[in-house]
């Protein structure tokens, strides 16, 4: 394998289908000894998949996932509660690796500024059995940090106080916290169920980490006010978003006047400025289309700003932050790009120089057509298919997206042929694989590729698309009460992930 680990110069990595690239950063994270790769995904749904695929290939590497904002720019409402809390949760993590650590963010988040490194890094609040808790200072922390107070502790960011037991949820944990006070000493600290509010198991110490990227306590109120009046003038009676900042309360939107609040904002390369980085294929083109949908929001928000009249009886109008304050432009991106050497995959071939890598790898075979032609068995064109490969020396690997749909794989290759294969649980046991079984994995690839060496088929390739994704539906619950309710106990239901069961009843919990 190409190692680019210690290129001096912006590399085009050639010949590196989706897919591979996963196994290509999960091999310069083994040669590390110590450091950050970071990997820009042009959207959401390629950094979690890329992110579960270096997983496995090195499961012993810290895998560290930066979610953009899930709301437009200059957008009136807030991101999504967990979507700060998991960017709050790496931030912090980033900001105190431990061991190498493989960051994958998406083109989205890496051009927004986000607080500073050195502010993150104090924005903590530690307790351990034993300590002495300041009950006042604890909950001055919970409510400046995002945190909002609940009869009962059930979401991220939530917390409750009754008496001496105080429940949190802070972000990064799966589970909440029950601190049980004795006097002003922690007694015990427990994780409950949020559902049953039962404890389970006990933890020595919890770390809190602010639930959002705006603090809101008196430093905070007094930039903002101080930025929002330099810049749009002094605000009038009917402004909501300067009263409640001014009372210390939370406004919807107020994280896209983000800069006003601090009293500087960095990028996601600042964090990580000795990071490898590398891009996927299609990012500069993602990268385009950001910047132009930043340059019309704003300037949408900016001409019906000077459109309204100043005096007016009305809410006050949108007042947008220059985006120069809170986005990166092209012309800064390129000069970051420059300095810390972005590396370009790319998953066809591309004329040798200087500064290209050739990895020798192609996309895996679709069998759509055999998918489409009524007089071919699909099972039968890939057991040829196997064939041929494995006659090239080649190892052959089938990818299911479950183990379920691994072992029902499992039992259709035995009666096509296919029953010399082994069930893998790791891709260390996959490199032992002797070349004449084809060994049987769980990865969630959506396309196979093949190396000199191996090839990953992914059950995508032989079923096709809508026999193999996960279909999510987001149901109301009035939809799904009515649904159970059309159900006798005993009739035989599909699950969308479990496959088939027998329908037993409701019972509430």
């Amino acid at each position: 394998m190409t190692q680019l680990v210690f290129a001096e110069q912006p590399l085009t990595l050639s010949n590196v289908p989706e897919g591979m690239d996963a196994l290509v950063l999960a091999q310069e994270a083994a040669e590390l000894e110590s450091g950050q790769i970071l990997h820009i995904a042009r959207d959401d749904i390629r950094m979690e998949n890329i992110a579960e695929l270096v997983s496995y290939f090195l499961p012993t590497i810290e895998v560290i996932t930066f979610p953009a904002w899930d709301c437009l720019p200059y957008d009136r409402v807030s991101p999504n509660p967990d979507i700060l809390a998991r960017r709050m949760t790496s931030l912090v993590k980033i900001s105190n690796p431990k061991k190498t650590q493989v960051i994958i963010t998406t083109i989205n988040a890496a051009t927004q500024r986000i607080p500073a490194k050195e502010t993150i890094k104090t924005a903590s609040f530690s307790t351990a059995v034993g300590d002495q808790l300041d009950m006042e200072a604890l909950t001055g922390y919970l409510s400046h940090n995002g945190y909002s107070r609940a009869s009962t502790v059930v979401d991220h960011g939530d917390y409750a106080i009754r008496g001496s037991i105080i429940d949190i949820f802070p972000p990064g944990l799966k589970k909440p916290v029950r601190i049980d006070l004795w006097g002003d000493e922690v007694d015990s600290i427990k994780i409950f169920d949020p559902v049953s509010q039962r404890t389970e198991d006990k933890t020595n110490s919890i770390n809190l980490v602010p639930m959002g990227e705006i603090f809101l306590d008196e430093t905070a109120i007094r930039n903002f006010k101080r930025a929002y009046v330099s810049e749009f003038g002094p605000a009038r009676n009917n402004d909501p978003l300067y009263e409640a900042v001014s009372e210390g309360r939370k406004h919807a939107g107020m994280e896209h006047w983000l800069p006003y609040f601090h009293e500087k904002l960095e990028t996601l390369f600042d964090y990580v400025p000795d990071a490898h980085v590398t891009m996927d294929n299609l990012t500069l083109e993602a990268l385009e289309t950001r910047l132009s949908a930043i340059s019309d929001y704003y300037l949408a928000r900016k001409t019906a700003l000077a459109e309204t009249p100043v005096k007016s009886d009305t809410v006050a109008p949108y007042k947008p932050v220059p985006s120069e304050l809170l986005f990166v432009g092209a012309a800064e991106w390129q000069t970051i790009a420059d300095r810390m050497d972005f590396h370009q995959f790319h998953p066809f071939d591309v004329p040798p120089g200087d500064n290209v890598k050739t990895f020798r790898a192609t996309t895996g075979r679709n069998f759509a057509p055999e998918r489409n032609d009524k007089e071919i068995n699909i099972y039968d064109a890939l057991r040829k298919h196997v064939a041929a490969l494995q006659q090239t020396g080649k190892k052959i690997f089938l990818a299911s997206y479950s183990t379920g749909a691994r072992d029902r794989l499992s039992a259709v290759l035995k009666d096509h042929g296919m029953a010399g294969h082994k069930l893998l649980e790791s891709w260390k046991a996959a490199k032992r694989l002797p070349k004449d079984t084809i060994g049987l994995i769980i990865l969630p690839i959506e396309h196979g590729f093949e190396t000199e060496r191996f090839a990953i088929i992914s059950e995508q390739d032989v079923l096709g698309d809508r026999l193999i994704r996960k279909v999510r539906r987001t149901r109301k619950a009035e939809n799904f009460i009515s649904e159970a309710s059309a159900l006798t106990p005993g009739d035989l239901v599909i699950h969308l992930d479990h496959g088939i069961g027998r329908y037993v009843g409701l019972k509430t919990v």
